[in-house]
């Protein structure tokens, strides 16, 4: 019969290995102990640094002696707002294509990553233009839409938003700091 000695040579964290490899189990599908979450992370640093040593000559050269890259870029948000269906927002320069189904193009306008949401009876509208100057952002609201275009960087901003609501666009408040371009409008 173990002991009150005995219980306490036990390692104190078994118990807590137990219950995390239990959650990992029942989410996988399968047994996961923690020590191989932790050599799964060891092995994709170690794949990142030696990506790194083997591309670095592509990354620490002049700016002068790089060619120019255009990079594709896709992303989207998904607003789930308290009442109403949940809303996707993309962002980038990577439309699907129209003429081939599984192909993607490339635009000259990159869309960028914006926000709306519902504030004290106004519709905010938040946008990330980063390197724009104010004096480049244009505007255009009606009374279900916002349509902003902007210029900056070497790079073409263009998004249209639906807006959830009706809003007197001519109540329209702008603020611009530091690269995000805040609209309230006021609801109808």
């Amino acid at each position: 019969m173990p002991s009150g000695d005995d219980k306490r040579k036990k390692k104190p964290y078994r118990d807590f290995d137990d219950f995390i490899n239990k959650i990992f189990e029942d989410f996988f599908g399968r047994p996961i102990r923690i020590p191989d979450i932790f050599e799964e992370f060891n092995r994709i640093v170690r794949e990142f640094f030696e990506d790194m040593e083997r591309y670095q000559h592509d990354v620490f050269v002049s700016p002068e002696r790089k060619p120019r890259v255009k990079r594709y870029t896709w992303g989207f948000s998904i607003v789930i707002p308290p009442a109403g269906p949940p809303r996707i927002y993309r962002f980038g320069n990577v439309r699907p294509s129209e003429k081939e189904r599984g192909k993607v193009e490339r635009t000259e306008e990159f869309e960028p990553l914006a926000s709306v949401y519902e504030e004290d009876g106004n519709i905010k509208v938040i946008i990330d233009l980063p390197g724009v100057d104010e004096e480049s952002i244009k505007v255009d609201a009606t009374e279900d839409k916002v349509v902003v275009r902007a210029e900056g960087s070497g790079r073409k901003y263009y998004k249209e938003i639906e807006l959830p609501a009706k809003v007197d666009p001519n109540t329209v408040n702008a603020s611009y700091r530091n690269g995000i371009l805040e609209l309230s409008f006021k609801k109808r």
